[in-house]
């Protein structure tokens, strides 16, 4: 009777391993693929999928994803330093970025000409909380520095 015991357990072990074992995922080029043809495709054992929308609705997703395709970056914050114009506002510019670099190796710095200012901003955070983070930080060596909305690089 204990040995029945065992093998039904050794049975019913593998049974249940093979039984709700999850398929392994599909290979091939799934990043090559739309999300429609995602969704429309039927791997073996899934279930089927229909959809139902305006004709143009894939022309519209396809030109939002060209359109966001041409950015490097993504909405986000930077804490700006130092604001610059006149005959001396590029060289203060860059003799500002060149101090921060030393001042604050964690961060990067960056300059952004908008006619006639140069700016000068740290930093590439996603959140505000981040950025008032290092608000702090900042605000000791630049009291003047404060948080504005702007286009980040991805790291």
């Amino acid at each position: 009777m204990k040995h029945i015991k065992k093998l039904f357990f050794v049975i019913f072990s593998i049974w249940c391993v093979i039984g709700f074992s999850q398929t392994p995922p599909q290979t091939g080029d799934i990043e090559e693929q739309t999300i429609f043809e995602l969704l429309e495709s039927q791997p073996a054992g899934a279930g089927k999928v229909t959809i139902e929308q305006p004709f143009n609705i894939k022309d519209l997703v396809s030109q939002q994803v060209d359109f966001n395709s041409k950015f490097i970056g993504s909405r986000g914050y930077r804490i700006q330093v130092g604001f610059f114009s006149g005959n001396k506002g590029r060289t203060k510019a860059y003799k500002t970025k060149s101090d921060i670099v030393t001042q604050l190796p964690d961060y990067e710095a960056y300059i952004v000409f908008l006619q006639p200012y140069f700016k000068v901003r740290i930093g590439d955070f996603f959140t505000k909380s981040q950025a008032l983070k290092a608000l702090q930080k900042i605000k000791e060596i630049y009291p003047s520095a404060f948080i504005v909305d702007d286009l980040i690089h991805f790291n």
